[in-house]
């Protein structure tokens, strides 16, 4: 998947995380993206999309749909069709007025629909299950620690990170800054596992227990005991495979985060 469509993505499911007024977007994407997958063709009528959104809606505690227009606004992947016409960004609010509209990815996307079809399905899942258990927005940064935990037991570490990084950045300081980026680079040790990137893993891993180790036993409502061995045990994993392919670790050595709040998948 090119970065641009990658990094997109990563922002809307960050968003969508903490504040379920976000969701709709990624709830649209995954309904068409369901249907494309079983209709074997990029176009799919818009009146079965919004169906397959609204059967699916039950698995959350509040409303996942929204309005059509703004979700696809804010989606951004996706363009009308109708004929020989095409309609895309803001036009998309004017256009659903009138009846007899496809769904169509963007051209510019299409090579990466098979990827973004199983990023959708991911964040999909990710986002149930934290809703299960919180309705509302996020309440201050340990609860958005909880629900990021989501994203790192079920292998999103890229958008694990893309979920605490503004945190990082523009709100934490001292002790809990650090914190926050050693997690985002144990994160992206783990990504790097899945990229067959042995040094890469290993630099991460270690300038991420330099960071989180020395905090305790838990911290801003994560546990970090079990969780620091396991880093330690996976990192010491990839360095005795040495030159051999990173697939081979067993896929229970891949640390995961517990949290107080928040039971892991």
């Amino acid at each position: 998947m090119r970065r641009e469509l990658r990094d997109h993505l990563g922002e809307l499911l960050a968003g969508a995380m903490v504040d379920p007024a976000r969701v709709p977007p990624l709830h649209w994407l995954r309904a068409y993206c369901h249907l494309v997958a079983a209709r074997g063709e990029t176009l799919a009528p818009l009146h079965e999309v919004l169906r397959r959104c609204i059967e699916t809606a039950d698995a959350f505690p509040f409303d996942p749909v929204g309005a059509a227009g703004p979700a696809l606004v804010g989606l951004g992947l996706l363009e009308l069709r109708r004929g020989g016409e095409a309609v895309r960004g803001n036009r998309i609010l004017l256009a659903l007025a009138h009846d007899g509209w496809d769904l169509e990815v963007l051209e510019e996307h299409r090579d990466d629909l098979g990827e973004a079809t199983l990023k959708a399905r991911a964040f999909w899942d990710a986002l149930r299950r934290v809703y299960e258990r919180a309705a509302g927005p996020a309440q201050g940064l340990e609860e958005v620690l909880a629900r990021a935990a989501t994203l790192f037991n079920t292998g999103l570490y890229f958008e694990f990170h893309e979920t605490l990084e503004g945190y990082w950045m523009g709100h934490a300081k001292g002790p809990t800054r650090e914190f926050l980026q050693g997690l985002i680079q144990i994160a992206i040790g783990c990504y790097q596992i899945f990229r067959h990137n042995p040094g890469g893993a290993l630099a991460q891993f270690q300038k991420g227990l330099e960071k989180v180790e020395g905090l305790g036993d838990h911290y801003l409502g994560l546990e970090l005991r079990d969780f620091l061995a396991a880093v330690r045990t996976c990192r010491d994993a990839v360095a005795a495979l040495g030159q051999a392919p990173l697939p081979d670790i067993d896929s229970r050595l891949i640390p995961k985060l517990r949290t107080s709040r928040l039971k892991s998948p």
